[in-house]
């Protein structure tokens, strides 16, 4: 009742409401995986390894790996695994009315993962294009970021995704400092060619929680771990301007903007 109602409240206000899908991995204690744990729904077994241990790189393994010891990675492979997990956005946008869905970990999951989750969002609660879709799809700085992310998005797969080559771009020039305007500037322009005529939205953000926050960065403190050594509370107001700087042109440019990410 009180997601319910927080989001009939919101509908009353003219804001949308997405929710946050993570259908590449469960907790190990998750009842589905306990009961499907010998049913081939998980990258499970012998061969199983943790994303980055030996042997196991992102680079080679990131369709199959465990983000971490305790989250079993969903085998999409098998039917019934794949059915569970559209299941699942059916179930949550049928009960609370919501407007859509941002969904995580976006390349650690064949493409038929968002191709069959975007399928059942657009054809079950709203023409093609009413219904938000944005992905995180991790990447690096410059074009090369932005082709990886352009591989899944499309009317037959997400609608949109966040757009990590800007936020890269923007630490570069006001959180770093030094690296000059011409990556930003390249990093919005480059976009417009790229994905004309996709439909497709960009997430316009500075930073995200698997990457040291912007205000850190400014701050000197990027490398911090926020577990163990939390980064300081900046005194000087130069960080501020900084981040006051990159949130101006995320909230300008064209795209939609994120305020907080994370």
């Amino acid at each position: 009742p009180a997601l319910r109602a927080l989001i009939a409240s919101a509908h009353e206000r003219g804001i949308a409401v997405l929710l946050d899908l993570v259908p590449n991995h469960v907790h190990e204690q998750n009842e589905r995986y306990v009961e499907h744990a010998a049913d081939a729904w998980f990258n499970d077994g012998p061969g199983k390894c943790v994303c980055g241990d030996p042997g196991c790189g992102w680079d080679t393994n990131i369709l199959d790996c465990w983000f971490t010891p305790y989250l079993p990675d969903v085998r999409w492979q098998s039917r019934d695994s794949l059915a569970a997990q559209v299941d699942d956005l059916r179930f949550w946008m049928r009960s609370y009315d919501a407007d859509g869905v941002r969904i995580d970990a976006v390349p650690m999951m064949p493409r038929l993962a968002t191709r069959r989750l975007t399928l059942a969002l657009r054809s079950d609660y709203a023409p093609a294009g009413a219904a938000l879709s944005i992905g995180e799809v991790f990447t690096g700085e410059g074009r090369g970021g932005l082709d990886s992310i352009k591989y899944f998005l499309g009317p037959d797969s997400l609608g949109g995704a966040f757009d990590f080559p800007l936020a890269w771009a923007l630490r570069g020039a006001l959180a770093q400092g030094g690296q000059g305007f011409e990556a930003v500037e390249d990093a919005l322009a480059y976009p417009e060619t790229a994905l004309a005529g996709s439909g497709a939205v960009l997430g316009r953000m500075v930073d995200n929680h698997d990457m040291p926050r912007f205000l850190s960065e400014a701050n000197g403190d990027g490398g911090a771990t926020a577990w163990q050594v939390p980064a300081a509370t900046p005194a000087d107001p130069r960080p501020y301007l900084a981040l006051e700087s990159a949130l101006a042109i995320v909230m300008t440019v064209p795209g939609m903007p994120v305020i907080y990410y994370g």
